[in-house]
């Protein structure tokens, strides 16, 4: 019985075919179909003329010649004839897809097959145990500009590779954009056919192609489609127009709401983060590559999860490492909260650049040794409010982070001195910039203790300002900065590679691994790169 239009002017089908539908549907746990009236069938973002040619594609593969074993030139005319009819169902499909993605609520439908009409929709689980909300945007893979990315790491099968993410990324924050914001996913067009033959249900099915390898169509395994560098490349143009320009200067430790850790690439339980650090700091393309080479190895991409962390370039060295310290302990304590394990792996650190400096002074214990060059005494005799004793002990007295398993350092600067160049001046437009509380709390901290200051060594330039307060700056940002590169320059292993001993129980045998100095993130590099990453161990937070 075909479908006919009934008084209330709505899409009717057999019985059967609906029952059978809405049957299996309930007991899948599925929502029930929703029957729609004539007028809405033409309002589904898939349209008629798409569910017809994906019908008819899938009706001719799943009736495809068998092959003759007898005969090998039927043998070959039959492969050939098979791979037409897969290349035929792939192009149906995607463009199904595409449309689909326009509204992907619905799931699956009740389609008359020779129109192509609508008879009801319904949703069903597809991505994590939920239906896809109306938050999720979704685009296709193969349309996804890789912004700048040298390759595209993508396997050929059946299926449509698909990457969803939120619509309104969060704002810049402790994560900017969560890590489980965007996820990459293959979409499988089944067509299933009810009692009466001229009705067909079509379902789209979501794939992780990392837990799925292969998927069943028509009764012959398939392997399953997937591109791993399309959300690598989406969460990188998300970054790039968050950050368009240079990252303006901010203490995070006063105002710890803007941090500089970026996912570039999906999480996943049980992940190790490698953290990203780039040299130039304008532009995170370079170091993404990483990132894009990482996901193209299975083995990698099972064990990273890969994150890009910024600093202001233009704040003097000891700020940005003590900005990193903070940043890495909140960054930490956001992935706590966001998985059920007790305990996170400690985090391998690829620097490059000044930014290979900051990673390997985390791994120092410099609380003596910048201290030291700012003031003529310890901390205890400063008689200090808690505020003030707070923001004076973060910014020159940190030990060891417990967080690091490993740094990679890609090309550090030869010249550390003419890092220091100055330093003076924009430690103190870095001071200008700052909110008033923190102003307010330095200018009391130096009113305090100005008496133990150091006195200003040779070659750290006359400083252009007035006030006391602002010329004190100027000579502790380069006495500080100065004392943290000679504390890098005694703890620079002798060797390419070497075992670093932090000296510190809370840092379980941290390793610092150096490439040459100048070397490009080029092939040779990259491939040496991805090899230490694959033998690296893992240690757990403690």
């Amino acid at each position: 019985m075909a479908p006919t239009i009934d008084p209330s002017n709505r899409i009717s089908a057999d019985r059967p075919a609906l029952r059978s539908i809405a049957g299996a549907a309930q007991r899948r746990g599925q929502t029930p179909l929703a029957p729609l009236t004539r007028g809405e069938h033409g309002a589904s973002s898939i349209t008629a003329g798409t569910l017809r040619s994906v019908i008819a594609a899938s009706d001719a593969l799943r009736l495809r010649p068998a092959a003759c074993a007898d005969n090998p030139a039927e043998t070959v005319r039959a492969a050939h004839a098979l791979a037409e009819l897969l290349r035929r169902f792939q192009a149906t499909s995607r463009q199904c897809v595409r449309e689909w993605l326009h509204d992907p609520q619905p799931t699956v439908w009740l389609v008359e097959a020779a129109s192509g009409r609508i008879v009801g929709t319904m949703s069903e689980p597809t991505v994590t145990g939920s239906a896809v909300d109306a938050g999720v945007q979704g685009t296709l893979a193969d349309e996804q500009p890789l912004h700048g990315l040298r390759e595209r790491h993508a396997k050929a099968g059946v299926g449509v590779p698909v990457i969803l993410a939120q619509r309104a990324p969060p704002q810049v924050g402790a994560m900017r954009p969560s890590p489980s914001d965007v996820l990459s996913r293959t979409a499988v067009v089944g067509i299933e056919r009810g009692f009466d033959t001229r009705i067909r249900s079509i379902r789209i099915r979501l794939h992780d192609p990392d837990e799925r390898v292969q998927v069943r169509l028509h009764g012959r395994e398939h392997p399953l489609a997937a591109d791993h560098t399309a959300a690598v490349a989406h969460m990188l143009g998300r970054e790039r127009r968050l950050f368009a320009g240079a990252p303006s200067i901010s203490d995070s430790l006063v105002h710890p709401a803007r941090e500089g850790f970026t996912p570039l690439t999906p999480m996943r339980p049980g992940q190790t983060p490698l953290v990203l650090i780039e040299g130039a700091g304008l532009s995170p393309l370079m170091m993404a590559q990483v990132a894009n080479a990482v996901v193209g190895d299975a083995a990698l991409r099972a064990r990273y999860q890969v994150w890009l962390y910024r600093y202001p370039m233009t704040a003097p060295l000891f700020l940005s490492a003590g900005r990193l310290r903070a940043d890495l302990g909140r960054f930490y304590a956001a992935l706590a909260a966001q998985s059920d394990r007790p305990a996170q792996s400690n985090a391998v650190f690829v620097a490059q650049g000044p930014g290979a400096l900051l990673a390997r002074s985390l791994l120092l214990d410099a609380t003596s040794a910048i201290w030291n060059a700012v003031f003529t005494g310890p901390a205890a005799t400063l008689q200090l409010p808690a505020l003030e004793r707070r923001v004076l002990e973060r910014l020159l007295c940190w030990r060891p982070c417990g967080h690091v398993a490993r740094v990679i350092a890609v090309g550090t600067p030869g010249n550390l001195a003419a890092l220091t160049a100055g330093v003076g001046e924009r430690a103190v437009q870095s001071l200008l910039q700052q909110p008033l509380r923190l102003r307010a709390a330095l200018a009391s901290i130096h009113e305090r203790a100005c008496g133990m200051l150091q006195a200003p060594s040779p070659g750290t330039g006359a400083p252009r300002h007035a006030e006391p307060l602002h010329q004190a700056v100027h000579a502790g940002a380069v006495a500080a900065d100065r004392a943290l590169l000679a504390r890098l320059a005694e703890a620079d292993p002798p060797s390419g590679a070497s075992l670093y001993q932090p000296g510190s129980a809370t840092v379980p045998a941290a390793r610092l691994t150096r490439v040459a100095d100048g070397s490009p993130l080029g092939p040779q590099v990259m491939r040496q790169l991805l090899d230490w990453l694959g033998q690296f161990e893992t240690v757990t937070s403690l």
